[in-house]
């Protein structure tokens, strides 16, 4: 086998269904020098049942012994064990078509960039009109992206971690990821700020090579969105295994395309089944356009540059004047997808105990 050159983070958490496609999908990449690390948050027997089937040695699996509730905890404790050149990270209901390591990698060294972040189609409806659910391409963030979107809370242009590729050298840099109730930002925007103040240089690529599946909101039965069990994911990894990474393209965007043609009316009737739970449904939303303006005062240009310079966050300012405390919108994340918030564990602590005796298959 050639020499390891990319260390695969996945987080997850009691979604055995997604997680199962997630890692078929880094199974079917084009570049086969990896490894993957998939960190248990505090799972249950599920997930342990499903990683004792791998017995490819590039993948492992640690389970925590406690939870930290979401995804910055293990992603540090996975960056503290990567000794490869490259780190990428896959959220465990993601999907990557078969060339995302090697387009990544590829566009990094021939640029000598630190930071890749690709392109992404995202599905968060899906057609329950259908005998079979159609899922629906609503959104494909390539057309002028920034490190500015990270200052200015445009999620989507840099969402998902699944799109990015970093240098282990910047990762040195920028550290480990900090934990939720320690920032007024969420800990992806604050790892990405800290990215571009540690002066990494970012390429957004104008290729899709990930499928963000969001499809665990639209039942509204459900109390906790992660209890939702995905036949979505089974369907799209058969998919992208059946074509090649082009034709998937193709397809991704003619779907788009299609949701670009509906009518209000036809697209009413599918988001008709959108779980009220969604981030964008929180009660907070009512005070969309006060948001707005507070927004329009504190961030622009000059505070963006502001904080680059100086680390002065004027997103402090808001959250203060909002009267909201660290932490909120994880939280009420955390809340409606697992139902449960847990304390915030001793990440140096858990880190060295998975050191000395690492609970793995």
């Amino acid at each position: 086998m050639n020499q390891v050159i990319v260390t695969i983070i996945i987080a997850t958490y009691n979604r055995p269904d997604t997680l199962k496609a997630a890692i078929r999908s880094v199974l079917n990449q084009t570049l086969k020098n990896w490894k993957l690390l998939v960190i248990g948050d505090n799972c249950d027997d599920r997930t342990d049942m499903l990683m004792m089937e791998y017995l490819d040695p590039r993948i492992q699996y640690f389970n925590l012994p406690e939870r930290f509730g979401e995804q910055s905890g293990p992603n540090s404790v996975g960056l503290s064990l990567v000794e490869t050149p490259y780190v990428s990270f896959l959220n465990h209901d993601d999907i990557w078509l078969q060339d995302h390591l090697e387009v990544g990698i590829q566009i990094i060294e021939k640029g000598n960039f630190d930071f890749f972040i690709g392109g992404t189609a995202f599905s968060r409806y899906a057609n329950y009109s259908k005998v079979i659910p159609e899922l629906v391409i609503d959104e494909i963030n390539l057309e002028n992206r920034s490190p500015l979107d990270f200052f200015y809370n445009k999620t989507n242009k840099f969402e998902p971690v699944s799109s990015w590729i970093i240098k282990q050298a910047a990762v040195k840099k920028i550290g480990l990821w900090n934990y939720y109730t320690d920032l007024y930002r969420t800990p992806i925007e604050d790892y990405l700020l800290r990215a571009w103040r540690s002066k990494c240089t970012f390429y957004f690529s104008s290729i899709v090579t990930t499928w963000n599946i969001g499809t665990q909101y639209n039942n509204n039965s459900l109390r906790k969105c992660y209890d939702y069990k995905s036949i979505e994911h089974s369907e799209i990894i058969e998919l992208i295994e059946s074509n090649s990474a082009e034709n998937t393209r193709l397809y991704l965007n003619s779907q788009l395309d299609k949701w670009n043609l509906m009518s209000l009316k036809e697209k009413s009737a599918i988001q008709s089944e959108f779980n009220i739970m969604r981030p964008e449904a929180n009660p907070e939303a009512k005070f969309a356009f006060f948001r707005t303006l507070i927004r329009s005062i504190f961030m622009n240009h000059i505070t963006a540059y502001l904080y680059y310079f100086f680390g002065i966050d004027f997103q402090l300012f808001i959250m203060l004047i909002h009267k909201n405390k660290k932490g909120s919108t994880i939280k009420y994340l955390i809340s409606t997808r697992t139902g449960s918030l847990p304390p915030k564990p001793d990440l140096l602590s858990v880190i060295n105990r998975l050191k000395k005796e690492p609970l793995s298959y």
